[in-house]
């Protein structure tokens, strides 16, 4: 295959891929987009001002993260800009990095197969096979999420910077090599650059080193014009490897605390999910090999946990054959050192987010860039297979089988991505032990009902929601906890009381936990609705609700200012003044850092005529906010202040 083929074969697997996802461009946001996105103000700016950016760069999660990801939530903020709360023009975006990094991937095995690939032809051979695996990588229905679930953005743009990082060391390596100027200062780039950049959209990018050092000692094998340059190589890996990863675990067990501490609000141990997770590694495997249309979800909640090692019993042997792939690859290196290379980088890639970070068990952007390994090995193994069929070669037979059945399985999926409702069916029908697929369709179906002008099926559709609900709340006590409440507010909104029994596991569950982010933005949605007057909630059952939220030991504190904030509201609305400012002022107790709940507590002072006391909660405000998101809020809240004249003593 000559250079202008293969770059003809390029442009058109980035054409196919691309007509592959246009359908999906047309769904909604879905699940971590709405926090992140659709509900994140600080997101939704509208002009290109440095202080509106810079805000938008610091909003991801809560000030309390570790890490932030100030690239990703730019790009959104652009977006916005751009083109307004728009879904399509958000996944378009996406579809573009999607391309964008399938032009660099292409570019990288290229480089790394002209050190492996032997042969009369190697240049061209490494651009076929380096081809074949793009092409794999771009149709593979396992990467959809990470185009049109928005949010995962953040994994494609860290993808991005790792390929460019990567390309750049590799690109640096061969003029090492051959003896021409500018190697290591490109590779340096390639390693800093990438490493930085990448860490700023999210943080899988800071593997970019060892995977760098990987395809150092099993493809390039520290080849070099001489001996200096050797020295160099190692001196760069001890530097911006083992240094950093010295200093990277001596934060871990500094901090090691505030990283398991997130057990506390998960179903499972540390000890569950380290064994679990050896299931899940290869449950990924199978996916990558040979997808299915039954198996793919966004959501994977169903999937068993492993609570011993014979329970479920394919546990220990999932982690004796993960022990014996990495074995087998060790030992290898030198026959195989591509297949060895391919099972490293996919085992090292899942090491931050398949290990023992208290993370949900299983996603599937978590293959977009690990998945590279696998597709590597398979189509490095079909492309070496001699054996033929009436003269035509069996591997590459197969190859192009397995191309055209993720083709149509990515079709498939981003159609069904194109319509929330059939979406959610579909998947409640594939997966009917997912209590998120049956509360995503309790959700839809409520909010359908209430459009319905006709009575009877309004109350059929609302008693369809609730059955919904009833099931993610029995098939599991962690996921299905939103969904119970969820059924509660929905028997307030068409008047009718909450079970007895659903209220009393809703106080188990707040007493005892562990408590799901879900349960959070479900109540923030009930009390919600009650403030608006659409649902009839009783005022004393809300305020049992808030009493057992305030007593939990389990709950967070930010959950519980958001719980507490809205039930001030609500407490308003209601004409009882004197509860919502007693909530209020819970929740600046309860996340003293955020400052809309000083905001709400101003706001309320102001309107009950205690200004001495709105005056402080402004100045912390005014101090606190450099980039002016609550300014006009504060400003006219000073006004108002203002314009109350002073008291004339006699």
């Amino acid at each position: 295959m000559s250079s202008r083929a293969s770059t003809g074969g390029l442009l058109l697997a980035l054409g196919v891929a691309f007509l592959l996802y246009l359908p999906g461009l047309s769904g909604p946001f879905v699940f971590d987009d709405i926090p992140n996105i659709v509900k994140n103000p600080s997101v939704l700016v509208e002009q290109w001002s440095a202080a509106a950016l810079w805000e938008a760069a610091a909003s991801y999660g809560s000030p309390d993260n570790l890490w932030q990801r100030p690239l990703s939530l730019l790009s959104f903020a652009g977006n916005h800009i751009l083109a307004g709360l728009s879904p399509w023009w958000f996944k378009l975006t996406n579809l573009f990095l999607h391309l964008g990094n399938g032009l660099l991937l292409y570019a990288l095995l290229s480089l790394w197969l002209r050190a492996t690939v032997q042969g009369q032809d190697t240049p061209n051979a490494a651009r076929w096979l380096a081809l074949l695996v793009t092409a794999a990588w771009l149709f593979h229905p396992l990467n959809l999420t990470s185009v049109l679930y928005v949010v995962q953005r953040m994994t494609a743009l860290a993808t991005f910077f790792t390929l460019g990082g990567l390309c750049l060391y590799a690109w640096g390596r061969w003029r090492v090599i051959e003896n021409r100027r500018g190697g290591f200062p490109i590779l340096w780039l390639g390693l800093i650059g990438g490493t930085g950049l990448g860490g700023l959209a999210k943080e899988n990018a800071v593997l970019l080193p060892i995977l760098a050092f990987l395809s150092e000692w099993l493809l390039f094998r520290f080849r070099v014009a001489h001996s200096w340059q050797r020295r160099r190589l190692v001196w760069t890996f001890v530097l911006l490897l083992v240094l950093p990863a010295v200093l990277g675990l001596s934060v871990l067990f500094a901090e090691l605390g505030r990283f398991l501490g997130g057990y506390a609000n998960r179903p499972f141990t540390l000890e569950e999910r380290l064994l679990t997770e050896g299931r899940v590694l290869w449950f990924y495997i199978r996916l990558l090999i040979v997808p299915s249309g039954s198996l793919l979800s966004l959501f994977h909640d169903d999937f068993p946990l492993s609570t011993g090692w014979l329970n479920p019993w394919t546990t220990a042997p999932a982690m004796l054959a993960l022990a014996r792939l990495l074995l087998l690859a060790l030992l290898g290196r030198k026959r195989q050192p591509l297949m060895a290379f391919g099972l490293l980088f996919f085992l090292a890639g899942q090491s931050l987010e398949s290990t023992f970070l208290p993370l949900e068990l299983v996603h599937e952007h978590r293959n977009y860039l690990p998945g590279i390994g696998i597709l590597l090995v398979l189509h490095a193994g079909l492309w070496s297979w001699k054996a033929r069929w009436r003269g035509l070669p069996l591997g590459l037979l197969l190859a192009g089988l397995l191309l055209a059945h993720g083709a149509a399985l990515t079709a498939l999926r981003a159609s069904l991505w194109a319509n929330e409702f059939e979406w959610t069916l579909v998947n409640v029908f594939r997966h009917p032990l997912s209590a998120r697929w049956h509360h995503m369709a309790g959700r839809l179906l409520s909010n359908a009902s209430l459009q319905v002008e006709d009575p009877l099926a309004k109350r059929q559709g609302f008693a369809r929601a609730r059955e919904h609900f009833r099931i993610a709340a029995d098939l599991n006590a962690y996921e299905g906890a939103g969904s119970r409440i969820a059924g509660m507010h929905l028997d307030t909104l068409i008047g009718r009381p909450p079970a007895a029994a659903d209220l009393a596991k809703l106080r188990h569950l707040l007493a005892r936990g562990p408590i799901a982010p879900i349960v959070t933005s479900s109540l923030v949605g009930w009390f919600g609705c009650a403030h608006q007057g659409r649902c009839t909630l009783a005022f004393d059952l809300a305020e049992a609700v808030i009493a057992e939220v305030l007593n939990s030991r389990v709950y967070s504190r930010t959950g519980k200012a958001k719980v507490l904030a809205a039930a001030a509201g609500y407490a308003q609305a209601s004409g009882r003044t004197d509860r919502a400012i007693a909530y209020a002022e819970a929740a600046v107790g309860q996340d003293p850092r955020h400052l809309q709940h000083r905001l709400n507590l101003a706001r309320l002072y102001v309107h009950v005529g205690r200004l001495e006391e709105a005056k402080p909660l402004l100045a912390v405000i005014a101090e606190r906010d450099p980039h002016g998101r609550y300014a006009a809020e504060r400003q006219a809240l000073e006004a108002q202040i203002r314009s109350v004249p002073s008291p004339v003593w006699p």
